[in-house]
């Protein structure tokens, strides 16, 4: 909505893992699930040239022994410009 009611904003999308499996792979994960979301609000009506993705690899600040802690860092998070 934000988006479709602000037609000058531009957004970057910065997709994040957690710190289990390996580097490369999380960081692959973290740009695919960002692009997961770009493809989704381009699906729903925003012009791609208003949007960017990139992986933010991991983010290690919860306590990876924590199963619940994990799924919060598993997110996309939306920097508008």
């Amino acid at each position: 909505r934000y988006m479709e009611q602000n037609p000058s904003a531009n957004a970057e999308l910065v997709g994040f893992a957690d710190e289990i499996g390996g580097e490369a792979y999380n960081n692959a994960l973290s740009e695919k699930r960002a692009k997961k979301v770009y493809d989704i609000l381009i699906a729903s009506g925003v012009s791609a040239n208003r949007l960017t993705y990139s992986g933010g690899g991991v983010d290690n600040s919860v306590d990876k022994s924590s199963s619940p802690a994990r799924q919060l860092v598993r997110r996309v998070t939306f920097r508008i410009k």
